[in-house]
């Protein structure tokens, strides 16, 4: 069983997300931004955090800093369609938002192997 706890605001697409990881068993915990992560995560096991592109780039910026800081154990895979959004070493790996929901629980379930799974992603030019 995977336990991921999904930060970002509710839209429909992240609801259907969290619809389908929580029938494909996965164990969820849903905030809308780092400052619930604390308390969402308090005595509870996680594997994984997926970050979802709702959050702006400095919300982004900050979980993840906050995860890798307190639970330096959980995954980090964001939702995100820009390759630099934030530092390499803030997540493991990141997928394109709108993605299929069986690509999503494969990413999860593949981040949780304890692989590394960061593959290069191009870096925008100005």
């Amino acid at each position: 069983m995977i336990h991921v706890v999904s930060v970002g605001a509710e839209e429909l697409i992240h609801r259907a997300y969290i619809a389908f990881l929580e029938r494909h068993g996965c164990v969820l915990v849903v905030v809308r931004d780092h400052h619930g992560l604390p308390q969402a995560l308090l005595n509870r096991n996680c594997d994984v955090a997926v970050l979802q592109a709702t959050l702006s780039l400095d919300d982004l910026q900050e979980t993840s800093r906050q995860i890798r800081q307190r639970w330096p154990k959980v995954r980090i895979l964001i939702v995100r369609g820009e390759a630099s959004c934030i530092d390499d070493a803030l997540y493991d790996d990141r997928v394109e938002p709108g993605i299929n929901p069986e690509h999503l629980l494969t990413a999860v379930e593949r981040i949780c192997s304890g692989r590394d799974v960061r593959s290069p992603l191009p870096v925008d030019q100005p």
